[in-house]
């Protein structure tokens, strides 16, 4: 959009609407929290990562502040995500919610028929999307899937199991025992309660620490084949544990923005064997394309969360098949979550197809009122 200027606004309090002909760039750590002006008249909003703002946080409320001002001045919203749904339909109605576009579901209650929502004991479970649902998503969705506009190479999986010493496995099992839950009866719909679960916390931070030897042998295997890799997890002992590795870098919840962005850069010079980090920190924001090969020590709860961590190296410039590793650990509960996420991710993905079979038609009306928002002279 030659015709537009750009301001990049930083620091707190630095918040301000663009003046005409202006586009002003922030992020969602400045939005203000409390009273905003309002929104100048037409203004267009787009919000990225839009998937952050499907909950109660401050980022949320302020998010939904900002919208209500601009579509109040009678402008436009838009979010962008590569997981409009991140862990369960919950999500998207969510992310419309934030964007002003509830409304379109006609209610929770009539959200619920169409996905076919049912109450499980610690929460509601999902079916088979109803047709409706594509129809709603046609007017307020515009989606582009990768193999539609990138020639990427496809990701493969591969499990990598991990042997427990008999110390690890009793820990572990006295910590399921003292959460009251039996392994066999887990299931999609218990995961949320889990997760606030203290002793299954504890379970699943064991499991992490007594994988760092298989971790640390797979890293030297890469190493000596003069492969670069990358390394996710969910705890943080897996990370530490490269924490001064030569020629290693971590990048955690800890990590400035800059630095975050200068550890992406020296791996992608070459001047990193590797670079491990929290699924969450390195979910967004950073490109990891020169390595090929990628371990997940241990995973999120929610797939979206672990697909977009992978999503660092698959994406824009990578040039290889990615190849990326599970470690799974001997263990009926590692086993069990581990099915239980592959379960997810896949019905996922049939869900978002299922409900996002936008036609050509509509697919082109939403690109021209995106480019009319923008005022964009070439699409």
């Amino acid at each position: 959009a030659p015709s537009l200027r750009v301001s990049v606004l930083a620091g707190k309090r630095s918040f301000r609407w663009p003046s005409p002909g202006e586009m002003v760039v922030t992020n969602y750590d400045v939005l203000p929290r409390g009273v905003i002006p309002d929104a100048p008249q037409g203004a267009t909003i787009i919000l990225d990562e839009i998937h952050y703002c499907k909950g109660k946080s401050l980022r949320s409320r302020s998010a939904r502040m900002l919208v209500r001002s601009v579509r109040l001045q009678g402008g436009r919203s838009w979010g962008a995500t590569g997981t409009p749904l991140d862990n369960k339909p919950p999500d998207l109605y969510n992310i419309c919610a934030t964007l002003g576009l509830a409304n379109e579901w006609g209610d929770w209650k009539n959200f619920v028929r169409l996905f076919g929502g049912f109450k499980l004991k610690f929460g509601m479970a999902w079916g088979t999307p109803r047709p409706g649902c594509a129809q709603i998503l046609e007017r307020i969705m515009l989606r582009r899937r990768k193999g539609d506009v990138l020639n990427l190479p496809p990701a493969r999986y591969a499990v990598r199991p991990v042997d427990l010493t008999p110390s690890d496995t009793r820990e572990i099992d006295k910590a399921m025992r003292l959460s009251g839950v039996r392994i066999q009866d887990i299931t999609d719909g218990d995961l949320a309660q889990l997760a606030t679960n203290p002793h299954i916390m504890t379970a699943r931070r064991l499991l992490a620490t007594a994988k760092v030897a298989a971790v640390v042998e797979w890293v030297e295997e890469c190493e000596d084949a003069g492969e670069p890799c990358v390394v996710f997890s969910a705890h943080r002992a897996p990370i530490d544990a490269l924490t001064h590795r030569p020629g290693w870098a971590i990048i955690t919840g800890d990590t400035p923005n800059h630095k975050r962005t200068e550890i992406a850069a020296a791996m992608q010079a070459g001047k990193l064997k590797g670079v491990a980090g929290t699924i969450r920190a390195m979910g967004i924001a950073i490109t990891l394309t020169r390595p090929a090969l990628c371990a997940f020590v241990d995973s999120e709860w929610t797939p979206g969360a672990n697909q977009q961590a992978r999503d660092r190296l698959v994406r824009i410039g990578q040039a290889r098949s990615v190849t990326v590793y599970n470690f799974v650990a001997e263990h009926p509960v590692d086993k069990r979550v581990a099915e239980i996420l592959a379960e997810k991710t896949v019905r996922q993905q049939l869900t978002v197809d299922a409900i996002t079979t936008t036609p050509d038609s509509a697919r082109a009306a939403a690109m021209l009122r995106l480019a009319d928002d923008l005022d964009l002279t070439r699409l």
